[in-house]
């Protein structure tokens, strides 16, 4: 095979990704700590890419399937099977990580197939409440009647993140389960942004 067959074959190959990096994120915020990590959300029809201080997180759609691995062509993280209301999340051993229901007003969030002990996140218009396992708030996401902002708080009400770019969205309240291990945290995140909440 020439070099300049190659060179055609592996530029065709990284075209979708070329044009989906091209554009700008789809959703960007901004830590209110100086020692926070950004987090940035960009998607195509069939890419997803999240990228969170030193998680740099790329999915991939097929046959209605979403893979996330670490990076373009890093290991296998988890994939994402879509049911009624609701959503699975899988490790690559096909171990239950965790379900999400979207409930009304309220998305379910646990690590089992009952719904036990789940995290819940109630939605609002201009503010969503994020409840941990024992109904305790552990945050908000609100946004300002006049001016527009989206603000992540916590439950004392200090500022976590501020949205620089992007639609009020519910997923925002993710980033604050900090006892969710941070690549799945992301992923969570990421689906619930992507199912328009």
């Amino acid at each position: 095979m020439t070099l300049c067959k190659r060179l055609c074959i592996a530029l065709f190959s990284l075209a979708p990704l070329c044009a989906y990096a091209a554009g700008a994120p789809d959703a960007v915020l901004v830590p209110s700590a100086a020692d926070g990590e950004k987090f940035e959300i960009s998607f195509d029809d069939k890419h997803i890419h999240v990228v969170a201080g030193s998680n740099d997180l790329y999915a991939q759609t097929k046959l209605g399937v979403r893979y996330y691995r670490k990076g373009q062509q890093g290991e296998a993280l988890a994939e994402i099977k879509f049911e009624l209301n609701g959503l699975k999340i899988r490790d690559p051993s096909e171990k239950l990580l965790w379900k999400v229901k979207f409930d009304g007003d309220k998305i379910k969030i646990a690590d089992n197939e009952d719904m036990k002990n789940a995290y819940v996140i109630k939605v609002k218009a201009d503010q969503d409440k994020v409840f941990n396992p024992k109904n305790v708030e552990v945050g908000s996401v609100k946004q300002s009647g006049e001016s527009g902002k989206i603000k992540v708080k916590d439950a004392k009400d200090k500022e976590i993140y501020t949205v620089e770019s992007g639609r009020m969205s519910a997923s925002y309240g993710v980033l604050l389960l900090k006892d969710i291990p941070a690549p799945q945290r992301l992923v969570l995140a990421a689906e619930i942004f992507m199912q328009n909440h």
